[in-house]
């Protein structure tokens, strides 16, 4: 996948893990997403006793969320946004 403008790749990683044994949920990977694709919750209770077979590596499919669950925890954030894309759309579909 190339970017349209530059004509330049854009990196795109052939998979999404996060590492709960590395990762100390300080919210930074959120602050420096380009695409605000991460939300982050208080969701600390991640642990478990079974460290063999990949346990404490979560991959996409286990980090997702549905978006009533976003909306909930956020619900002024949520607002705002559906309200940007919105008017995103609007402006992008004008009637």
């Amino acid at each position: 996948m190339t970017d349209a403008e530059t004509g330049k790749p854009i990196p795109q990683p052939e998979s999404y893990q996060i590492d709960t044994d590395i990762c100390m949920n300080c919210g930074l990977c959120v602050e420096y997403c380009p695409f605000d694709a991460i939300k982050m919750d208080h969701d600390f209770e991640l642990s478990s006793y079974d460290r063999q077979n990949g346990a404490h590596i979560y991959d996409k499919e286990k980090l997702g969320k549905p978006v009533e669950y976003y909306a909930k925890i956020r619900p002024e954030n949520f607002a705002r946004e559906e309200a940007a894309k919105k008017a995103k759309a609007g402006a992008a579909n004008p009637v």
